[in-house]
């Protein structure tokens, strides 16, 4: 009985592993389900109506394209430059950073109870001190916005998977863009960073997509970052080795409910 009882176990966790693989997604193919769901949304409309183009000079593919924009715009952007600014469906808010006091000291990782200030930074990260200080590129972004459960929680917010402000809000814009295929840039002036992205590579089309001022416009091709933070955005979004992690991210089917 012993042997059969050992393969009737065997048979039940082969069978049990396809069901189990099937409740998630990589992050590529989640963002394609999201925008599916997505492209006739209210708000999706609403960006293409006020973006400032001409949709009847647009073709079909172009359209296509600048919806796929208009729904990663709708559900990554902020309100605006203020800590615990949040986006109203995914609940992503927004953090100052390189501030004194810094507000990221105080958000607690859920799971230890630790301040982030506590935290050691994960692995490739270990030039920071402390979790709380450390520059939350797209691996970091979304290899968080996939937990299964909220990581963080923070006084007067809902607890969150994860958070950022400009510049890593639109690392991380621009790191799922691109493995879309759009062609888009990180422009930084001043003190602030926002997205560029090409319609359709070769359209002269460009819109401003800004995730922090919640701002989706048609705009003129950016120029070449010179700057040596606006070459690290851009450069650190786009790298091989970045976009490699952020593809592989693995994501419940489930985070597909409610939109």
């Amino acid at each position: 009985m012993k042997p059969i009882l050992f393969l009737l176990i065997l048979g039940l966790f082969i069978a049990g592993k396809p069901e189990i693989q099937a409740q998630s997604l990589t992050l590529p193919d989640f963002f394609h389900e999201v925008i599916r769901i997505r492209q006739n949304h209210s708000e999706t409309k609403t960006r293409l109506e006020s973006c400032g183009i001409d949709l009847k000079q647009l073709t079909n593919v172009q359209i296509r394209n600048l919806k796929k924009l208009a729904v990663l715009h709708s559900l990554l952007s902020s309100q605006t430059a203020k800590t615990g600014s949040v986006n109203p469906v995914w609940g992503i808010p927004y953090f100052w950073h390189y501030t004194s006091p810094n507000p990221r000291h105080s958000i607690t990782l859920i799971s230890t109870g630790q301040k982030l200030s506590d935290v050691q930074p994960p692995a490739g990260f270990e030039k920071y001190p402390n979790m709380a200080q450390a520059d939350r590129t797209p691996d970091l972004f979304w290899s968080d916005f996939a937990s299964e459960k909220p990581r963080y929680r923070y006084k007067g917010l809902a607890d969150f998977y994860t958070f950022g402000w400009c510049s890593e809000r639109e690392m991380a814009f621009k790191a799922i863009a691109d493995l879309l295929g759009f062609n888009s840039v990180i422009v930084f002036s001043g003190n602030h960073v926002w997205s560029v992205v090409e319609i359709e590579k070769g359209s002269g089309q460009w819109i401003r997509a800004d995730h922090t001022f919640n701002v989706f416009y048609r705009c003129d091709e950016p120029q070449v970052p010179t700057s040596t933070l606006g070459k690290w955005y851009n450069t650190k979004a786009s790298s091989k080795k970045v976009l490699a992690k952020v593809k592989a991210v693995q994501i419940s089917k489930y985070r597909l409910t409610g939109l």
